[in-house]
């Protein structure tokens, strides 16, 4: 498996605009650039692939992830998962689609992965593609949902850390991780941190 490719890039972020300037109790607009900024900056530094929480989605995106060959245990490196759609190139090099009801998403300890039902039989994929399986799923947590709402500890969290940086733009350290936070912002995000395997 190779690393995961980012097909589609969130388009809300995790925090509104609003929402911080409440926080930062401001109610002008001169300073809505740089507080834009600081949420991006703070979203990016926490999210996805090669975010500090360790592959969790904080908004909607969706990834693709190529395999050589199927499993009955396809590990996917992102969380959480909302849809996913199979797809392989054949022996004649076409592209066909897996169809969903023979697989389910599942979740456990080491994050989310697909199984396939008992009784699905691997298609023969084509020789001429070095990963000629692919995954493609929307990952992430749904903005205004009631199902799979951004936890409150990470909003939180990002609304501490604008917070910290429009107080003192200098404190940024360069290769922080959440370990090396103060700890209100660490104590919020510890549990949302996965540990890849």
């Amino acid at each position: 498996m190779a690393s995961p490719i980012l097909v589609t890039p969130p388009a809300v972020s995790p925090v509104t605009l609003a929402e911080a300037k409440a926080a930062l109790d401001i109610s002008y607009s001169e300073k809505d650039v740089e507080i834009q900024g600081l949420i991006d900056g703070v979203t990016a530094w926490l999210d996805g692939w090669n975010g500090t929480l360790g592959g969790r989605c904080l908004c909607e995106q969706t990834w693709r992830e190529e395999f050589e060959a199927f499993s009955n245990c396809m590990r996917l490196e992102l969380l959480p998962i909302i849809s996913a759609t199979i797809t392989y190139k054949d022996s004649a090099g076409q592209d066909q689609t897996v169809e969903a009801a023979n697989y389910v998403i599942r979740e456990d300890e080491k994050g989310a992965y697909v199984e396939f039902v008992s009784g699905f039989s691997a298609p023969t994929m084509s020789s001429e593609v070095a990963r000629p399986l692919s995954i493609q799923y929307v990952a992430g947590y749904e903005a205004d949902s009631d199902v799979l709402p951004l936890p409150k500890n990470i909003k939180s969290a990002i609304l501490l850390l604008v917070r910290m940086l429009f107080d003192n733009p200098s404190g940024a350290v360069i290769g922080a991780t959440v370990d090396s936070l103060p700890f209100g912002p660490k104590a919020l995000l510890m549990s949302a941190v996965r540990m890849r395997v």
